[in-house]
């Protein structure tokens, strides 16, 4: 019988068995079948043993949370903050400040003119909103918009506030 003898590979890499062929390869294919390198591995290894060594210490370790501060503590007793729901401005004030008060005392009276500035420009939104709902309405249907009723409440407002 014979013996088929053992080469040894030869010196010269591109004449590795397969070197021919990966030059005619898509980049792409010989990536994904060539694996992540060790280099890869060895990195994401000590990513994960680092943060599995940090999470472990945050949840062993007890940190005392301290804060130190200078001052005086003054017992307000019954106080109560006075706040009101909607902006405005005082037109007048009613009672000093710490004195006592009683349930239904009027505090202070505030400025209606900011109120009502406020409810025009609502309004006036509102006949715009309602101006291009008509507006878009006649568009979806095909007519020519009739904007007489947003007409109509707008010039009445404007007539009974100038008279």
């Amino acid at each position: 019988m014979k013996t088929k003898e053992l080469s040894t590979p030869p010196k010269d890499s591109s004449a590795l068995p397969g070197k021919i062929q990966n030059r005619y390869l898509d980049r792409s294919i010989l990536l994904s079948e060539t694996g992540t390198s060790v280099t890869t591995k060895k990195i994401i290894l000590a990513v994960a043993v680092i943060l599995i060594a940090f999470i472990t210490w945050a949840n062993i370790l007890d940190i005392d949370e301290v804060a130190v501060a200078t001052g005086e503590i003054i017992h307000q007793g019954d106080a109560v903050k006075i706040q009101h729901l909607v902006g405005g401005r005082v037109k007048k004030i009613f009672v000093k400040n710490g004195s006592f008060v009683k349930e239904g005392q009027t505090l202070i009276r505030l400025d209606p003119i900011v109120s009502r500035l406020e409810l025009e420009s609502i309004q006036i939104r509102k006949q715009l909103i309602d101006a291009t709902k008509i507006r878009l309405e006649a568009l979806i249907n095909d007519y020519i918009p009739d904007f007489s009723s947003v007409a109509n409440d707008c010039c009445k407002k404007y007539t009974n506030s100038i008279v």
